[in-house]
């Protein structure tokens, strides 16, 4: 045999060993474990402010504004929300104590903190508070603004996404 043969057949041998390590081996099934915590539980430990059990309190009107109407008289907009925008919200308030920092949750999610009087605010929603269902907007004043203190102030709205 020639140098030539000697130098194919190595080559051969190179690719051979080289494509044996390329083989695939069956793949362990790693067993789910069962979740801890329930969808719903996670949902209530991440709440920032559970208003569940808040009765209204305080002077001062608060109006919820969508692209779909407003809570006026007892209304609940139901909202079409498209894809890939930026979805907001308006808040209409009239009398709260401006001095006081006004907490804005959604699905008891803190969204936004403000000093509000009278004034309107625009805030943005996303994730959760966008899927199809029914959300609450709350809106709350704390003594010495604190949220550990009483509750001073506190309106409950409500919005619905359809799809």
């Amino acid at each position: 045999m020639n140098y030539r043969n000697f130098a194919v057949l190595g080559v051969g041998i190179a690719i051979s060993l080289s494509l044996a390590g390329c083989g695939s081996s069956p793949e362990k099934k790693v067993q789910d474990t069962p979740k801890a915590v329930t969808t719903q539980e996670q949902a209530v430990a991440k709440k920032d402010f559970d208003g569940s059990k808040q009765e209204e309190i305080g002077e001062g009107t608060v109006t919820l504004y969508t692209a779909a109407g407003s809570t006026e008289n007892g209304n609940v907009p139901k909202m079409t929300l498209a894809k890939d925008i930026v979805n907001q919200l308006d808040i209409d308030t009239r009398g709260l104590n401006s001095a006081a920092v006004t907490y804005i949750y959604v699905d008891g999610v803190e969204n936004m903190k403000a000093n509000l009087g009278d004034s309107q605010q625009t805030f943005t929603i996303q994730g959760d508070a966008v899927k199809e269902g029914s959300h609450t907007v709350e809106l709350v004043q704390f003594k010495d603004d604190n949220t550990s203190s009483e509750v001073v102030f506190y309106r409950k709205l409500t919005y619905q996404v359809v799809n």
